[in-house]
C-alpha cells in the first residue's frame, strides 16, 4: 500500500486545515520509515510541519531533504522562509542566497532575503532585493510597500512615498471605497 505513496508526495503536500496537516504528515511519516533517502517526502514533511507553525522541525526536514539533494532549490527557499519566522534573519539571508545562487531570478527569494535584511536593520540591502524582485515582478505590490518602509526607517520620506505611490496605482481601491 505504501509502495505508490513516495512517487505522491508532492500531492501530500496540498492541503489547508491543521487536521489534513496532521494527517498527511502520519502518512509522509509512514513513507520516510520504508524510504528514508526520499527527499520529496523529507521536503514534503517540511512543508507539513512550517503550515502547522513547527518552524525548528520544519527545518530540520528541509536539511533532511537538502542532504539528500542539495540543489533543490524550494527547499532553500521554505527553509529560509522558516529560519525569518523563528527571527533567525542571519541564517534566513544565508538560505535565499543559496536559492538564489541556484536560480539568480527567483522572486520568491528576493522577496524573502529582502524581507529577512529589512528585519536585521540592513535597509539598504533589503531595497537591493526588493529592486531585484521588482525587476523581475514590476507589480509585486508587498515589495513596493516593504521597500517603502525600508525608505522610511532611513529617513528616505521621499522615496518612501514613491513606494507607497506605486501601491496605490497597482491597486487603487485601498485609497478609494468601491462605488
Amino acid at each position: 500500500m505504501l509502495q505508490n505513496q513516495s512517487s505522491s508526495c508532492e500531492e501530500i503536500v496540498v492541503f489547508s486545515t491543521a487536521h489534513e496537516y496532521e494527517n498527511k504528515l502520519a502518512k509522509l511519516d509512514k513513507v520516510l520509515a520504508l524510504q528514508p533517502g526520499d527527499d520529496t517526502a523529507w521536503y514534503s514533511r517540511g512543508m507539513a510541519l512550517y503550515h502547522l507553525g513547527r518552524y525548528e522541525d520544519a527545518i530540520a526536514s528541509f536539511d533532511n531533504a537538502l542532504d539528500l539533494k542539495p540543489d533543490h532549490l524550494t527547499t532553500w527557499y521554505n527553509r529560509g522562509n522558516a529560519l525569518s519566522l523563528l527571527g533567525r534573519y542571519e541564517e534566513a539571508v544565508a538560505s535565499h542566497n543559496i536559492a538564489l545562487d541556484l536560480k539568480p531570478d527567483y522572486l520568491k527569494a528576493w522577496y524573502g532575503r529582502g524581507n529577512a535584511l529589512s528585519n536585521l536593520g540592513r535597509y539598504e540591502d533589503a531595497i537591493a532585493s526588493y529592486d531585484k524582485a521588482l525587476e523581475i515582478f514590476p507589480e509585486l505590490d508587498l515589495a513596493w510597500f516593504n521597500k517603502g518602509l525600508a525608505f522610511v526607517s532611513l529617513g528616505c520620506y521621499e522615496a518612501a512615498i514613491a513606494s507607497y505611490d506605486k501601491v496605490i496605482d497597482l491597486f487603487p481601491c485601498l485609497i478609494s471605497p468601491p462605488t
